[in-house]
């Protein structure tokens, strides 16, 4: 069953999204941030091709993108590690709620980010 989370007041379900120039840096800092229950999950995407513009010129690199899952409640504090971690000037950090989540997946990724006793 897909549920529609803008019913739930808490525990929102979110995607926090990062790119990296390392891919042991960005396996390192998802985790540890999975470790630390600021993200249930966090997928690796492999071979990204970035071309933006930097201090006045074009630039092209590769990349991977994190894709971090995590919860309303611990949002503010991934965005806070990834950019404390991160080693870009200026990281991409972009956080976007889940517009329908299945209720099993939902339930897991609530339980997930709980701090563990």
């Amino acid at each position: 069953m897909i549920l529609n989370p803008r019913k739930y007041a808490r525990n929102m379900p979110y995607y926090v999204i990062t790119t990296f120039d390392d891919p042991e840096m960005a396996k390192k800092i998802g985790r540890e941030a999975v470790e630390a229950n600021l993200a249930a999950c966090v997928s690796i995407i492999p071979a990204l091709t970035s071309i933006y513009r930097w201090k006045g010129s074009i630039d092209e690199n590769e990349e991977v993108m994190c894709l971090f899952k995590t919860v309303d409640e611990k949002v503010s504090d991934l965005e806070e590690f990834i950019r404390k971690e991160h080693t870009y000037e200026v990281p991409e950090i972009v956080s976007m709620k889940m517009d329908r989540i299945s209720e099993d997946y939902r339930a897991w990724l609530v339980d997930s980010c709980r701090v563990e006793e």
